[in-house]
């Protein structure tokens, strides 16, 4: 019987509820147009770039799910998924692309200013092409939101690998 009144008793209001998200991160949910700059690695010295649209919706308190939907030559549309988990008490962020597993980012720095949040994060990978660093900047927030990744084999000269920048559709 006490079991069965356990099970009855009404929960705690703080279980009912999600935390409420960061504001940059509920800023920046929305539908999004810009473009995506990238290098072109068959002639390294020339940027592409392409008319980009980007969906953006909160799938956690600190978690945002990005669709990124451009064309990349003629009748070739291509959608393009992230996720990213910020932990900033922790500085680390989880990032997934498309279906591949998550891999952790560093935060080196937080910043925020007229309701923008900005962040650096870095993480060192090993593939195939061997011992790379990748540094990504951020910002969040109501009117603006941009991505901008850089790689090098060494931390202190990096150098740009791509940048996804957008402002508020109308």
């Amino acid at each position: 019987m006490t079991m069965l009144l356990a099970l009855c008793t009404p929960l705690a209001a703080s279980a009912l509820y999600d935390p409420a998200p960061d504001a940059a991160f509920a800023a920046s949910e929305g539908a999004w147009t810009g473009s995506l700059t990238y290098k072109d690695y068959q002639k390294p010295d020339r940027k592409v770039v392409l008319p980009t649209l980007a969906f953006a919706s909160l799938t956690a308190a600190n978690e945002l799910a990005l669709h990124f939907v451009f064309d990349d030559g003629p009748g070739k549309t291509v959608h393009s998924y992230e996720r990213l988990r910020f932990d900033l008490a922790a500085q680390i962020l989880q990032w997934s692309s498309g279906s591949e597993p998550p891999s952790e980012w560093k935060i080196t720095s937080v910043s925020r200013s007229a309701g923008v949040l900005s962040m650096v994060a870095e993480r060192h990978r090993q593939d195939e092409d061997g011992s790379r660093w990748l540094r990504c900047r951020f910002e969040f927030g109501g009117k603006a939101l941009r991505i901008e990744e850089d790689d090098g084999a060494e931390l202190a000269n990096l150098s740009f690998r791509n940048r996804y920048e957008f402002t508020r559709l109308p």
